[in-house]
């Protein structure tokens, strides 16, 4: 069955991105813009390339006001209707997979739409940090008034829960997933139903190491004191040795207590970071199964404390911890 689709945007001072928006949306029956308020040529090109247009302004800004007076350019008769912004690009053959898609009872449909990226530009299959955030940032900013979101990574489809307080996010929880022991799905190169207090050599050194995947690839290792590793020397180490084929993520945990946990990290194609969300889930989940704390703790970052829980009647981890506004910019790329 065909259908008559359209594909509907906001927009502001984009001119840069008409061309290819344009040309990655030319399978849609029907296109449609509102522009609120564009002081390039953003207006101009879109109607040379004969994209309905409607101008208006909004102040102050608010989003869902925005959302509805774009909804009002879809015509009546539409299928499917397409809502992306100008900088996104549609794949080639979007419109084919979008029909074989759709079925009779359908009513809405989703694509991915978060990703996180490495230092190295190598693409994260989840990023707990960025996830509270993106929580944060579609209810502080009236994207929704949901408080619990489910949102779609490359590490599977991921619940959350956001507390707020005064209108906004404070702290969010999120459902991490069922821990992964099994040395092929982490992955590790290692037989065995797990790959936990393992020996391995790291640069001449015997390091006693567990590893489990949490949305990405984790290795738990324990020492005394983190803070007095050689960081740039031993995380690359660790990082690319031969028995992590995807390379991996490193937790150096100090167990303080039963139920708390210091941690230092190096992630995989980033280096040392402040926090990691998959991380703390990672050494909790490890430190518990063999015993070393509690199925609760507080995991004690440089850049701050995570509270990590795994629900053992469900073999579900949870991640709760806080997301700050900073700072709005533009960036040119």
């Amino acid at each position: 069955m065909k259908h008559k689709i359209c594909i509907y945007a906001i927009a502001r001072n984009e001119e840069q991105f008409v061309d290819r928006f344009c040309d990655a949306a030319a399978e849609a029956d029907y296109i449609a813009v509102l522009d609120t308020g564009s002081t390039d040529r953003t207006v101009e090109k879109l109607s040379d390339r004969g994209v309905i247009v409607r101008q208006t302004t909004i102040e102050p800004w608010r989003f869902d006001v925005a959302r509805n007076l774009s909804m009002l350019l879809i015509p009546r008769d539409t299928d499917l209707c397409v809502c992306v912004d100008l900088d996104e690009v549609l794949l080639p053959g979007w419109r084919a997979a979008l029909e074989k898609a759709w079925t009779v009872d359908a009513e809405t449909g989703t694509y991915r739409c978060i990703c996180s990226r490495n230092a190295d530009g190598s693409e994260g299959k989840m990023c707990g940090n960025a996830i509270r955030c993106v929580g944060k940032y579609v209810y502080d900013r009236g994207l929704t008034d949901k408080t619990e979101l489910t949102i779609e990574t490359r590490a599977g489809i991921k619940t959350l829960w956001l507390n707020v307080v005064g209108g906004t996010v404070e702290t969010v929880r999120v459902c991490m997933g069922s821990p992964e022991f099994r040395p092929e799905k982490i992955p590790v190169a290692a037989a065995g139903e797990t790959f936990l207090e393992q020996p391995i050599d790291v640069l001449g050194a015997t390091w006693i190491v567990s590893s489990v995947n949490t949305g990405n690839p984790h290795c738990v290792t324990y020492v005394d004191d983190a803070m007095a590793l050689d960081f740039p020397r031993i995380g690359p180490a660790f990082e690319n040795h031969k028995l992590f084929p995807a390379r991996a993520n490193i937790e150096f945990v100090e167990v303080v207590d039963d139920h708390t946990l210091r941690v230092r990290v190096w992630e995989r194609g980033s280096g040392e970071t402040l926090a990691c969300g998959t991380g703390s889930t990672a050494a909790l989940a490890v430190t518990a199964r063999l015993g070393k704390c509690g199925d609760e703790a507080d995991v004690i970052l440089r850049g701050g404390t995570l509270h990590i829980a795994w629900d053992r009647t469900q073999d579900l981890l949870y991640m709760t911890g806080p997301a700050a506004f900073v700072f709005d910019g533009t960036v040119t790329l």
